[in-house]
């Protein structure tokens, strides 16, 4: 079982942009304002196969299904004389995913892993709301897919509490 828990916070008073004078433009932006917390859960099942004799170096296949939600504020001003405009949305993501990988033994009930995000089956459900809290629009969308993807790369180190190696045969 896997547990986690993101928050980001941040903000941006007064940015100025400015492209040059052969460009002719620039931009300038009085407030922004983001917050966001996310809350994530899942089961996975991980099955090892040795590379080596002694068990040390392995690959694995790992099946992780998960739920994540997550609640975002967004304030932004777009001159500085202009009322604050906010959004709130909230996302539901729910995963089936394979994640092939690899592991080193450095002791008997300790393993070094990194693991590849494959694909699988993702469903997502976005609402937002404006800053009275009214329904101003919903989004589905899911994907099933079946890559590499370089960005899902996961390192770890995993400590069996019952029983030896894994990977010992």
């Amino acid at each position: 079982m896997r547990l986690g828990y993101s928050q980001i916070n941040g903000n941006m008073d007064d940015m100025d942009l400015n492209l040059g004078s052969r460009n002719d433009g620039g931009i300038t932006i009085p407030l922004i304002d983001l917050a966001s917390k996310s809350y994530k859960a899942s089961l996975f099942m991980r099955n090892y196969a040795p590379i080596d004799a002694a068990g040390r170096f392995g690959v694995f296949s790992e099946l992780e299904a998960s739920y994540s939600y997550a609640d975002n504020q967004f304030a932004y001003r777009s001159n500085a004389d202009d009322p604050l405009n906010c959004t709130n949305s909230e996302s539901t993501t729910v995963k089936l995913w394979f994640n092939p990988g690899l592991a080193v033994c450095m002791f008997p009930n300790v393993c070094a892993t990194i693991s590849f995000g494959m694909g699988g089956f993702k469903y997502t459900s976005v609402k937002q709301f404006d800053d009275q809290g009214n329904n101003t629009g919903t989004r589905t969308s899911s994907k099933l897919r079946f890559r590499l993807n370089v960005a899902d790369i996961h390192f770890g180190l995993n400590i069996h509490l019952w029983g030896k190696n894994k990977m010992a045969r």
